[in-house]
């Protein structure tokens, strides 16, 4: 039996507690954003990936993709003004 699975990926953070001039989530690791290294687990795992992110941040995700050649395939979405919505 063929199970579709699906991963949500919550990465709206702003980073305040971590305090770096980014959100971790786009911080490198490895020459790469941490959330790169996460979709990938995830898609190589075999989920369909959607991240969610506050709209105001798609801008600079798109820039990090094309700057790190990143073609995973995933969605974006925009996530809520809180961590309820």
């Amino acid at each position: 039996m063929n199970v579709a699975r699906y991963a949500i990926i919550v990465a709206g953070g702003s980073g305040s507690r971590f305090g770096g001039p980014l959100p971790k989530q786009f911080c490198l690791l490895g020459g790469k954003p941490v959330l790169m290294h996460t979709i990938e687990k995830f898609v190589n795992a075999g989920a369909v990936a959607t991240v969610v992110l506050p709209s105001a941040q798609f801008e600079l995700w798109r820039d990090l993709c094309h700057q790190h050649n990143f073609t995973v395939p995933h969605s974006v979405v925009a996530g809520g003004d809180t961590r309820y919505q």
